[in-house]
């Protein structure tokens, strides 16, 4: 009985420990909120806290997220150093026009070197934004990378490398060219994504328009804004919703190496895609203006067609083909 007696007092002892406990979590958390809110006001007195990370070991540095009287998103970088604390930056361009009830925001330094990011996904879909910070050698925050694109298709990419002090541009994965540095403004205070997409979209359209559609009733620029990046788990997902993709004549940007090329009035091939995950086949029928050879690696835009029963593989209908 006496043992009953002792275990149900222990229990509730840690019971009403937990408060204790909370409370103290939560002391050791509202200096640092504190800090940054007194900080944040003293320079933009309409911004209210919403999100906060650390930066780097020191932790003096810290990447915010506010938002405004306006419901206005806001990045800033906030040094809460003594007697130099401040706001070392802040942009509200970054996160412009984005709707955090149809999202999710994030505030991290995942690599404890200070080089922090912001990631936006959307929860509805498979559109994100991803931006890194670092700090150039004047002191000032500027952007180093930033992605713009989906899930399933990288839209637009960029980092900038100090080494030869250019921007290489990538899409779906593949670098394509490199711009000089200054072609957009990099300096966190009052880099724009929209200005920013613009210029890499000018820069990226020979690689996207550079082919005349034969027979076929979609534009490259209809093709790249509705591709999804063909992988293992895209070519699973056609596989098991073979009727609907057909249906919505869903398009994938497909890079793969000619198998074998099937004569014909319309030429098809059968592609080999080297997936890192599971390597598999698709057969396309070639309706670009670019002849296919044996052997030879390209990336096409190609939409959901049938199953081949002689191939035993899909068969997409390939609109737009650009040489690897």
């Amino acid at each position: 009985m006496n043992r009953h007696v002792v275990s149900i007092a222990l229990l509730l002892l840690c019971v009403l420990m937990i408060p204790v406990f909370s409370s103290g979590a939560q002391a050791d958390n509202e200096p640092v909120e504190s800090l940054l809110t007194a900080v944040i006001q003293e320079s933009y007195p309409d911004c209210v806290l919403l999100k906060f990370a650390p930066i780097g070991p020191k932790k003096t540095e810290y990447i915010v997220l506010t938002l405004d009287s306006e419901e206005k998103l806001a990045t800033m970088i906030v040094n809460t150093e003594q007697p130099t604390a401040g706001v070392e930056f802040c942009n509200d361009k970054i996160l412009e026009g984005i709707p955090l009830d149809k999202g999710t925001v994030q505030v991290m330094d995942q690599t404890l070197k200070g080089y922090p990011n912001i990631e936006y996904r959307t929860s509805d879909g498979p559109e994100f934004l991803y931006v890194v910070f670092h700090k150039n050698e004047d002191g000032r925050w500027q952007v180093n990378e930033a992605h713009f694109g989906d899930e399933w298709y990288d839209l637009y990419w960029f980092r900038y490398e100090g080494r030869d002090q250019k921007l290489h541009i990538y899409l779906t994965g593949n670098e394509l060219i490199a711009l000089s540095g200054d072609a957009i403004s990099l300096l966190a205070d009052d880099f724009d994504p929209a200005e920013t997409r613009v210029c890499l979209r000018a820069e990226l359209s020979p690689f996207l328009l550079n082919q005349r559609a034969v027979e076929y009733d979609k534009t490259a620029e209809e093709c790249y804004n509705a591709a999804w990046l063909m992988n293992g788990t895209a070519f699973d997902d056609l596989l098991e919703n073979l009727t609907d993709r057909i249906a919505s004549r869903q398009i994938y940007a497909v890079t793969g190496t000619v198998r074998y090329v099937i004569p014909g009035t319309v030429q098809r091939a059968v592609f080999d895609v080297d997936d890192e995950r599971v390597p598999f086949s698709l057969l396309i029928s070639n309706l670009s203006d670019t002849e296919w050879t044996e052997g030879s690696t390209y990336m096409i835009y190609a939409e959901a067609y049938a199953y081949s029963k002689t191939e035993r593989m899909p068969w997409l209908l390939g609109g737009y083909t650009h040489l690897k």
